[in-house]
């Protein structure tokens, strides 16, 4: 073809064609392909309609800028297709893909009329995918053929939540638009996989039936024997026989499926690469392997709960190894570590568990609490070097209070000593200064040296909240969460958004233009002088602007998130709330007596003291990391100057050494290889533990009853609440936040705390009791509960769930499907 569009059903395109055109648009050929009925689609691929080029990062919304021609083509793509209205939809890099839906996070535009409104809608999408996409040129934009539909839904080619040889069909009248919203309740219909048979007919609510015995909705027997064959028919000739969710609908009595995505299966049913097959390494090619023992994830996932970077793990990851894991461990048991501590396995971090056991067995039992005991699997150590136990547990207010005698004395080492140590450094240096611009490979090697030196005592104020809130936990239970609210600098950053959010709301058109003009300015015009929200704009990026919305240097600070902030404060002002503060009720538990307060007051406040530290400490490390991130980049621009790096941002796939030989020789073809390996690391389920270099199968923790499915974990927060789940799998998913959701994620990072205020809970699938979504939701008095096995595989966007604070139970009570 001639154009600058693919025509999604073109028989000389292999699915490889489509692959720098986003998840959606491999998803409609994929059906294509197969002989399925699919509105006659076509797709533009974003690098050749943006400016830039593939390889060239995400732009700024307001600086798109089109190839000439660019309209032309659009408008060629539009008369191709030879329909008079048509759907304009995304087409991004991390939609539809197994591991990342991205449901409801872009623009589409249904029933679209005429050259100069597709173009307008298609400019609107590509703005939406600036906005939020990962990688913006290897996503597209589909215009497809619109059909006004009788009937509209989604089917999953297998029960997502139950056995699998069935089908799952939802349907609602029209066009589907949010079929699980208030206004459309769906009637959903369970099939038989092997046979034509309708197991259950659920009505929908809205029309006020009831549940017969038998199909007598919106579809017809025959119409539902289209809809299976057409299912069992894609699943057969997607590829990897993954099972899918497919929209389609029907208009007089013909079907056409509009597009298709992977679901996510049991968690039992596949292996941690199933996903991509032969296709990727255990591990980054030349990067360090697995050594032999026992490692987990589990107490690097709190820090990291993704894949890390190869630049990250070198930098970072080396100093973390040193001085908050090798030197305390290596004290704790009176002999010189042996071994690596940290290794990586699919881009995640791996923490050797030996050390780590040797020092719990030497603690009194009541030390040891289940979230440490959590690090090995079913809470023991059953290896090479035999069962792991603690020792004899004791008296657990005797040992407070021999504890608090040691605590208040005048060792450095001790929880007094820890927390003053670390109160007494100097506030860490936010932005880089000229040397580590203009020398950037020397100020990496500066930098890591100040962590370091931060690291160290930070390790030991880590170590004592753990301790102590693991002790105060079995001897308070529930009511532990009541006293220990500290104060954490990611309130502080709450509050500060809170006003932004109040300006804002305020402003005029004016005044929100000038306002921008910082926020896309950032860090060059932050010292310009200001008034009004502009003012209260640059108070916010430079208290917070070097925050991370995740641990990665590779990940662009909030202060970078452009569109990211504006679409909080578009989305919030709208709502007419923010910062809201949860009350939970003490339930049945009580503080205990008072003689036993009396004694332990002073350590509870030091205990307190020391968890407030720790949050403390991810601000003052988000600093060095930011200045990291300042230095790479710097190096990179200058590699991509020289023809070496193809671009900038592919520098944090290359070690600090490799990096710096770059100057003198390329390493592009490297670091492109290492990017698509941390792509594919992504769309890995990685399990908690591997043991000698293979992993270990994972203990899910599932109940169902009769009406509802229940999961279960450790309880962080205590009270109890009920709402809709909102599945967060990207920061960039927090703009989906409304008030009273249930926020359900993999893990947090302190600057999320910016939607905490509109949540009604907290369910994560990583962390315990000092994790941060623990800590934030106790300060906002939110139930919560952390380390729950399998969340994300069964909790989906939509869902109701009830929350349990106290026992740690997550119960779903109504499963959604997710919106058209």
């Amino acid at each position: 073809m001639n154009h600058l569009f693919l025509d999604l059903a073109d028989p000389d395109l292999a699915e490889s064609d489509f692959e720098s055109t986003g998840g959606k648009a491999v998803g409609i050929a994929m059906l294509s392909r197969a002989g399925l009925p699919v509105p006659k689609s076509v797709v533009l691929p974003v690098s050749l309609l943006v400016k830039g080029g593939a390889g060239k990062g995400r732009p700024a919304p307001q600086e798109l800028q089109l190839f000439p021609g660019a309209v032309e083509s659009i408008r060629q793509a539009y008369s191709y297709l030879g329909a008079k209205t048509v759907a304009v939809r995304s087409s991004a890099d991390n939609e539809d893909r197994r591991r990342s839906s991205s449901a409801g996070r872009y623009y589409t535009a249904l029933d679209v009329e005429g050259p100069k409104r597709v173009v307008k809608e298609v400019r609107t999408c590509l703005v939406s995918l600036a906005r939020h996409c990962d990688d913006f040129f290897e996503s597209g934009v589909i215009i497809q053929e619109y059909i006004e539909p009788d009937a509209s839904g989604i089917l999953f080619t297998r029960d997502p939540v139950g056995p699998a040889d069935r089908i799952i069909i939802e349907a609602v009248p029209g066009p589907g638009g949010q079929p699980v919203g208030p206004s459309k309740s769906p009637e959903r219909y369970v099939l038989d996989r092997k046979s034509f048979n309708v197991l259950d007919f659920v009505a929908s609510k809205n029309r006020g039936s009831t549940i017969p015995t038998g199909p007598a909705g919106l579809l017809s027997g025959n119409v539902l024997k289209k809809l299976r064959r057409m299912a069992v028919r894609a699943v057969d000739t997607s590829g990897n026989g993954a099972d899918l969710d497919i929209e389609w609908i029907v208009k007089a009595g013909r079907i056409w499926l509009v597009q298709a995505r992977p679901i996510v299966l049991e968690p039992g049913e596949r292996s941690p690469a199933s996903t991509i097959g032969d296709r990727v390494r255990p591990n980054y090619r030349d990067m360090e392997s697995l050594s032999r023992g026992l490692y987990s994830r589990i107490m690097a996932d709190q820090l990291w709960h993704g894949p890390v970077t190869p630049m990250m793990f070198d930098l970072a990851g080396r100093a973390i190894e040193k001085e908050m894991i090798e030197r305390p461990l290596a004290l704790g048991l009176g002999e010189n570590l042996k071994g690596r501590m940290l290794c990586l396995y699919y881009g995640r971090v791996f923490v050797a568990l030996e050390p780590v056991r040797k020092v719990l067995s030497l603690l009194p039992g009541v030390l040891v609490g289940p979230e440490l005991q959590g690090l090995f699997p079913g809470g023991i150590f059953e290896g090479h070097k035999g069962r792991f136990k603690v020792s004899k547990t004791g008296d657990p207010l005797k040992l407070a209070v021999a504890l608090s005698k040691f605590a208040f004395s005048g060792n450095p080492l001790t929880p007094l000593g820890a927390a003053r140590a670390f109160e007494a450094m100097p506030e860490p240096r936010v932005m880089p200064d000229p040397l580590e611009v203009t020398r950037p490979v020397q100020a990496l090697e500066a930098i890591r040296d100040e962590l370091e030196i931060f690291l160290s005592k930070s390790a030991w104020v880590v170590g004592w909240a753990y301790v102590l809130d693991s002790m105060f936990r079995r001897l308070l239970g529930t009511a532990w969460d009541h006293v220990c609210k500290a104060r954490s600098s990611a309130a502080d950053m709450e509050q500060d958004f809170v006003r932004l959010v109040s300006k804002w709301k305020q402003a005029s058109l004016k005044e929100k233009k000038e306002a921008k003009k910082i926020l896309f300015a950032y860090p060059d015009s932050i010292s310009s002088p200001a008034a009004g929200p502009a003012r209260v704009m640059r108070e916010f990026l430079e208290r917070h602007g070097h925050r991370a919305l995740a641990r990665d240097i590779f990940v662009p600070r909030l202060g970078e998130e452009s569109g990211f902030v504006l679409d909080l404060l578009e989305r919030w002002n709208e709502s007419g709330h923010v910062g809201k503060k949860h009350e939970t009720r003490l339930d049945d538990t009580k503080i205990p007596n008072l003689v036993m307060r009396q004694v332990l007051n002073p350590l509870l406040k030091l205990s307190c003291r020391l968890v407030g530290l720790r949050e403390e400490m991810r601000r003052r490390a988000d600093a060095y990391l930011f200045r990291m991130r300042s230095a790479c980049l710097e190096l990179g621009g200058q590699l991509e100057s020289e023809g070496r790096l193809r671009d900038r941002n592919d520098v944090f796939f290359l070690t600090m050494k490799e990096a710096a030989d770059s100057l003198n020789r390329s390493m592009d073809v490297l670091a492109r290889e290492r990017k698509k390996d941390y792509k594919l690391f992504a769309t890995v389920r990685v399990p908690g533990w591997i043991m000698d270099g293979e992993p270990l199968a994972e203990t899910w923790r599932m109940g169902q009853g009769e009406s509802q499915m229940s999961l279960s974990g450790t309880p962080v927060s205590a009270g109890k609440s009920r709402g809709r789940a909102r599945v967060i799998r990207s920061f960039r998913d927090l703009v989906l936040v409304e008030e009273g959701d249930v926020l359900v994620t993999q893990a947090c990072d302190p600057s999320w705390a910016i939607v905490f205020g509109r949540c009604s809970a907290v369910v994560t699938e990583l962390g315990g009791t000092l994790s941060h979504a623990a800590i934030s939701a106790r300060e906002h008095g939110l139930p919560a509960v952390a380390g729950v096995a399998g969340l994300l595989d069964y909790i989906g966007d939509g869902d109701v769930v009830f929350v349990d604070g106290f026992s740690g139970r997550v119960a779903i009570e109504r499963k959604m499907a997710r919106s058209l």
